[in-house]
């Protein structure tokens, strides 16, 4: 983790590409996630586009909120084929 080279007209620090803090995140990479920031811009980053605004992943929620927790496969109205990609081990029959 890098020490920001310098600080924004704002007050918050900038850092240069791959050294920002772990737990800052770009609005895109939280879009991956599946998040999205409820918070304000917490630092900024150099990239080959120009400055990106970074979040604190402290500050966020789901972008779905029916996303979390994941359907267990007797839960689902999508039918069997949802249960193939579930996290959820699938029931045992009993003997």
């Amino acid at each position: 983790m890098g020490a920001p080279y310098e600080w924004s007209a704002t007050g918050l620090p900038c850092y240069r590409s791959g050294q920002a803090p772990p737990f800052l995140f770009t609005g895109g990479q939280l879009a991956e996630l599946g998040l999205r920031s409820t918070g304000g811009q917490a630092a900024f980053v150099d990239t080959q586009h120009g400055d990106v605004a970074l979040y604190l992943i402290t500050e966020t929620e789901l972008i779905s909120p029916n996303a979390w927790p994941p359907a267990k496969p007797g839960e689902t109205k999508t039918g069997p084929a949802a249960a193939l990609n579930s996290p959820w081990p699938a029931p045992q029959a009993q003997p």
